[in-house]
């Protein structure tokens, strides 16, 4: 009889060691989970609050144009529909021989952060290199 005792007393000794490691497992996981969602839950919902507030620069975008009515068309909405709060469009024709000019002052008449600079100089850019 003594001999099933401590096969008895050996199993419940198992069991209960298995069981704490199985408790230690599980709470060293939770203090694990609880420190980096503690740490990534401030990433996540960080907001610099200083930098919203500041007033931004104004920006300037400067578009050389000659012959580009087409690619005017298609990417100056892209530019005029930013979400920047103080910036211009500057569109600089180089004597244009298509709609160049009716393209940017059309778009004008929606969008008063757009200007047409006419180039004065007797030589269209290309053509002086």
């Amino acid at each position: 009889m003594p001999s099933n005792f401590y096969i008895l007393h050996f199993a419940v000794l198992h069991f209960d060691f298995h069981q704490i490691l199985l408790w230690l497992f599980v709470t060293a996981t939770a203090v694990q989970l609880l420190f980096w969602l503690g740490i990534f839950s401030k990433l996540a919902f960080y907001r610099d609050i200083e930098s919203s507030d500041k007033e931004q620069a104004p920006v300037s975008v400067i578009i050389c144009a000659r012959n580009e009515a087409e690619n005017l068309l298609k990417n100056l909405p892209h530019f005029l529909s930013q979400n920047y709060r103080s910036f211009e469009i500057i569109v600089v024709n180089d004597h244009s021989t298509d709609k160049t000019c009716d393209v940017v002052l059309n778009f004008q008449l929606k969008f008063p952060n757009l200007r047409l600079i006419k180039n004065q100089s007797s030589l269209p850019g290309k053509s002086r290199l």
